[in-house]
């Protein structure tokens, strides 16, 4: 065989291992279909010397023999020697001995056992054997032709120019990776095949990351909740495996099912809200909901915007700002404006109207009446435990804000605030000015919508209990006015002032008058008597801002439209 560094210029030499056996599995020599030509010939090779090397005479030992002369030469002389010898010993001449009579039974080598028979007859063993050897000439001489012909075929290929071999290509048409794989481009196989894998934007394995894994995606497709006997929106009650009968997968377990039963349930929806009025909208206590025409749907919240409580039309034009208001957002009512007690006129005990005059004070200042009014309309409800209700007793929340019939959820008190009314002082020279007297009241916003003003001596009342009518007794009436007509107006500026914890009984002593650190002949006096503790006697007193007060509405659940349109703030 030519070697593989034998110079066959210009033809490339062929390694003999690059070479496959395509004839058939050979079990003795351990051949196998697919094996190289370099393990073909070796193994050939290993068998021809193992029989070789059986068949050499010089791996006989025949010296006990003590030939001279005339020794085997050849296999086949050693093998008739042998047998000589073997007839010679048994005292039999193979030219003369009758096999069917008289020859002897020898024991057999373990390769001529056949069937358990461990015997042969002399002639029977030599015959065997001659048999044998002549297969194992006949054997060699194939395998030295096949080893001729390998080695032929093995120079062919030797001389034959080594093939290369390219990576498959073809042209990708979509964009696999800016970098690497652009679309109408041609590319190796390897590098698509990297670019399908392992592309952080286009690959396997990022798909993988998005869509899950195939069980992840069979879990997805089996938790449809919309089957077939769900009813359809467009045309409710059928069902939707009836209603699109020809299209609907009952059992979807593909994502393409999923998919058609998706965009099934899409086109139900929307055939369902693309009919007008296929849907209707009610309102809720927050959100004002509007359908149009076109079907959109739009939110506002529920407001009816400022409107004026009921009970206030005796303020005057030029207070419309202070007017007291109610305005309801959502279940919320908000309140905000000043609530003052009407004084009642003298003859027809209505309420007299409040203004302002120029050069900037009140028409309710010069007046000496101190009754709130109790009758017509606008007029107040003087309560026996001594408190003051509203718009005669009745609700004060206009129905524009809070329908008939929809009250507040709980009674509503507030914190004591201090209310005050300006009046006009006497002086001894004619002139005139203002002074101020003060009270204390509670609001009160109850459930049913109506305004309550509580004294204090409506607690004081409730405290004593024992004996009705005795009030005045509480710190709080150091803030109450209680004033008597022609009394001086005290001076609480008065260096000597210590009205709040003096001694003296007579508290009109002249260093406690106004104007005595002006001119002691020039003091003012109350116009009017008045104790501010004393329900029937706070007509006038208010200026109590509603501005922080808040309620609500109940029972939430009822739905209460807002007026359309809302009430001009």
């Amino acid at each position: 065989m030519k070697p593989l560094n034998y110079d066959n210029s210009p033809c490339s030499p062929t390694s003999s291992n690059c070479v496959i056996w395509q004839g058939p599995d050979l079990d003795c020599i351990k051949l196998c279909k697919g094996d190289t030509i370099s393990d073909v010939i070796a193994n050939l090779a290993t068998e021809l010397c193992n029989v070789m090397d059986q068949l050499s005479i010089t791996n006989y030992d025949l010296s006990c023999f003590n030939l001279v002369g005339c020794k085997p030469e050849t296999y086949q002389e050693l093998l008739q020697f042998l047998i000589e010898q073997i007839c010679s010993l048994q005292g039999i001449s193979p030219t003369t001995v009758d096999g069917k009579t008289n020859d002897a039974l020898i024991t057999v080598a373990p390769c001529f056992i056949v069937n358990g028979v461990t015997v042969m007859t002399l002639i029977d063993y030599v015959t065997a054997i001659g048999l044998k050897i002549c297969s194992l000439i006949d054997q060699i001489a194939d395998l030295q032709i096949q080893i001729d012909n390998l080695d032929i075929r093995v120079t062919i290929l030797e001389g034959i120019v080594p093939p290369t071999f390219n990576l498959p290509s073809f042209i990708v048409n979509c964009t696999l990776n800016n970098a690497s794989v652009i679309g109408g481009n041609p590319y190796t196989i390897d590098t698509i095949l990297f670019a399908l894998v392992n592309n952080n934007i286009y690959g396997y394995c990022e798909l993988l990351q998005s869509t899950g894994l195939p069980a992840d995606i069979a879990s997805a497709v089996a938790s449809q909740c919309i089957t077939s006997a769900t009813p359809t929106l467009s045309n409710y009650p059928v069902p939707f495996g009836t209603e699109y009968l020809s299209t609907w997968i009952g059992s979807p377990t593909t994502v393409a099912d999923a998919i058609t039963n998706l965009w099934i349930v899409v086109c139900d929806i929307y055939d369902y809200l693309s009919v007008k009025n296929a849907i209707t909208v009610q309102d809720t206590n927050t959100v004002n909901l509007t359908l149009t025409s076109s079907n959109i749907l739009s939110a506002a919240v529920q407001d009816t915007g400022w409107v004026d409580l009921l009970g206030f039309d005796w303020y005057g034009p030029n207070i419309i700002s202070q007017r007291p208001r109610a305005r309801r957002i959502g279940n919320v009512i908000y309140f905000r404006g000043t609530v003052m007690i009407p004084l009642a006129n003298a003859i027809s005990d209505q309420p007299i109207i409040w203004d302002y005059q120029a050069p900037g004070t009140n028409t309710y200042a010069a007046l000496t009446s101190i009754k709130p009014a109790e009758t017509g309309a606008g007029s107040v409800v003087i309560n026996s435990g001594g408190s003051i209700t509203f718009n005669q007793g009745n609700s004060v929340i206009p129905a524009s804000v809070l329908p008939l019939g929809i009250n507040l959820d709980d009674n509503y008190s507030f914190n004591w605030e201090m209310a005050w009314r300006n009046i006009q002082m006497t002086s001894a020279t004619a002139s005139t000015t203002t002074s101020m007297l003060t009270t204390l009241f509670r609001p009160i916003i109850s459930f049913d919508k109506k305004l309550t003003f509580q004294l204090v001596q409506d607690i004081e009342e409730s405290a004593t209990g024992i004996e009705a009518g005795v009030y005045g007794t509480s710190l709080a009436n150091n803030l109450i006015s209680n004033v008597q007509s022609g009394e001086y107006v005290p001076f609480y500026r008065a260096a000597t002032s210590v009205m709040n914890s003096s001694p003296l009984a007579n508290l009109q002593s002249v260093q406690l008058r106004y104007g005595s650190e002006v001119a002691l002949g020039d003091v003012y006096t109350f116009p009017f008597t008045c104790q501010a503790s004393d329900k029937e006697q706070v007509g006038g007193f208010g200026w109590i801002r509603l501005d922080p007060y808040t309620t609500c509405i109940s029972p939430c659940a009822i739905s209460i439209p807002t007026p359309t349109p809302c009430a001009i703030p």
